[in-house]
């Protein structure tokens, strides 16, 4: 504007001098030339006079509405930042450090002023003094430039306690220094807070009565109760009749299924309260699995089912990790198996994970399998396939939330695949340390020996080879018993049959044989010698083990063979 009012002042100056030196000019003219010298001055000048009147006329009537337009627009900027700084969600302000005073401020912020005040609190001195200690504190992220700090006032009647942010930073405003204040309110989310905060003590109350609770019954509910099942054991060695056993069998189950879900519910509550131990031991995988299914064979074969082994013979014999929770978990998913499996085939399996330094473990059944549906929440607790599981094989549906449970605290996982009427696959991968690598064959307590094979079962077959190749033994695999015959005359060898439900048909003494050792699903814990062969159960690796090396390469005439 300022810049376009001077140019109309020099162009006005320029024609008011041009029209005031034409006639001194055109009076020489006239004084040299004569009369029509002095027409043609007359008309040039009256030409240039109107020319410069038009231009003044044009700069006078166009001055005006420019600067109308420029002052309208300037004022309705300025409305717009009002409005916006009426309108915004925040309050805001300019304060005068020297005396505490707003210079400017919104209607938001007279609100906040307000309350503070019928509160007994000076707001605008006290963003001051924060602002100042804040900067003096230090340790402000960010722009170095802003600093942000909370400021509250209590409540006082009917008022309520406010909770505001502050961002503020240090301007100049006409020739004085200010504070810039930017204020957000803050009392929702302290009280929301405040409630999480309540909640969370209340819950961790909650916890810890519950976990008394539990203390209490661990002593008070399991030291009875081991009372009642050893009163129980006591008298089933009296002389009862068949009645009485039926009786005292049914008791002793119940009791032994109590015992079970008091046990299951302490160990959840453990692994909540990450109180459960995991103490990582050394020890066999394969020796582990033998023991559960010792366990549980009588039940597999009162029922009619297999209960079969398989290993992989490129396992490390030793690893280190939480023995005694992964046989919980086994143990419950080989209980479960039997459970569920009318008849057919059980399958305790040992194989490498695809997870690295993870072993898998897998329970397979040919039982009543589930469907899509029964497998989603299968592993929540207190839930069952369906309503009828609890009324035809009992349970109280804590034990696969349990091994869920289990293998995340060892850092692993468990899964279920499974096909309704074919049967089900339960695994779980550990993360476990081999404590040494596979062995060799040729090292071991029966390094440089030779022993015979025979199995009809491929599992157990391969089994025992594994089994005996980790002794250090040399395995001769037969087809059959009657190919004892074609063996050369190096010696006799131990023979080792494996049974599954009736006796392997062949020579009562082959030729070239010293020792039979016949392993059986139902066989004895210990190595037994009967009717001039040895026999012993299919999972203990340990009693086959010593049984051959008391062998010796002597026939079995003697029964101190």
């Amino acid at each position: 504007m300022r810049r376009l009012l001077r140019a109309a002042a020099t162009a006005s100056g320029i024609l008011l001098g041009t029209a005031l030196a034409i006639p001194v000019a055109f009076g020489r003219l006239v004084d040299a030339g004569g009369p029509g010298v002095l027409a043609v001055a007359v008309a040039a000048w009256a030409v240039l006079t109107a020319v410069a009147w038009l231009l003044l006329a044009r700069l006078e009537r166009g001055m005006p509405g420019t600067a109308t337009r420029w002052a309208r627009q300037a004022g309705g900027n300025e409305l717009l930042f009002r409005s916006l700084i009426q309108m915004t969600p925040c309050g805001l302000c300019l304060v005068d450090t020297a005396r505490a005073q707003p210079v400017v401020q919104n209607e938001l912020m007279r609100r906040y002023d307000g309350a503070a005040e019928r509160c007994g609190m000076d707001l605008y001195a006290a963003l001051v003094e924060t602002h100042v200690r804040t900067r003096c504190a230090g340790g402000q992220g960010g722009d170095p430039d802003i600093v942000e700090f909370e400021v509250s006032h209590p409540a006082a009647g009917p008022i309520p306690a406010r909770h505001l942010l502050v961002s503020a930073t240090r301007v100049v405003h006409a020739q004085r220094r200010v504070l810039l204040c930017v204020l957000q309110d803050l009392t929702a989310r302290v009280e929301l807070q405040q409630q999480k905060d309540l909640l969370h003590d209340q819950a961790e109350a909650a916890h810890r009565a519950r976990s008394h609770l539990l203390a209490a019954m661990s002593h008070e509910i399991r030291t009875p109760l081991h009372g009642i099942l050893g009163h129980l054991e006591l008298l089933a060695r009296s002389r009862l009749d068949s009645e009485q056993q039926a009786r005292l069998r049914r008791i002793t189950q119940s009791a032994d299924s109590l015992l079970l879900i008091i046990n299951d519910v302490l160990d959840l509550e453990r692994v909540e309260a990450d109180q459960l131990g995991l103490e990582a031991v050394r020890f066999e995988p394969a020796v582990l699995i033998e023991g559960v299914a010792l366990l549980y064979a009588p039940l597999a074969q009162g029922k009619g089912v297999d209960l079969d082994l398989l290993i992989d013979p490129l396992l490390a014999r030793h690893y280190s990790g939480p023995m005694t929770r992964i046989e919980q978990v086994l143990r419950n998913l080989v209980g479960n198996a039997v459970k569920f499996t009318p008849s057919g085939r059980i399958e305790i399996r040992l194989l490498r994970s695809r997870r690295p330094g993870a072993l898998r473990w897998e329970v397979a059944d040919s039982g009543i399998g589930l469907d899509t549906a029964q497998q989603q929440n299968l592993f929540e607790p207190f839930i069952q396939a369906d309503a009828s599981i609890a009324g035809r094989f009992g349970g109280s549906g804590l034990g696969l939330s349990l091994c869920r449970q289990l293998c995340r605290a060892m850092g692993g996982g468990i899964d279920v695949q499974s096909t309704p009427g074919v049967g089900s696959v339960f695994g779980f991968d550990i993360p476990l340390m081999a404590a040494e690598r596979p062995g060799d064959a040729g090292c071991g307590p029966l390094s440089g020996r030779q022993v015979l094979l025979h199995s009809p079962v491929i599992g157990w077959r391969e089994e025992l080879a594994r089994r005996l190749r980790g002794w250090g033994a040399e395995v001769l695999l037969l087809d059959s018993v009657g190919q004892l015959d074609l063996q050369g005359d190096g010696g006799p060898l131990p023979l080792v049959v494996f049974e599954r439900n009736q006796r392997v048909a062949g020579p009562a003494r082959p030729a070239g044989v010293g020792r039979i050792v016949r392993v059986r699903s139902d066989g004895p814990l210990r190595a037994a010698l009967r009717e001039g062969t040895w026999q012993v159960s299919a999972y203990s690796a340990a009693s086959l083990l010593q049984v051959l090396l008391d062998a010796g390469g002597r026939g079995d005439g003697d029964p101190e063979g």
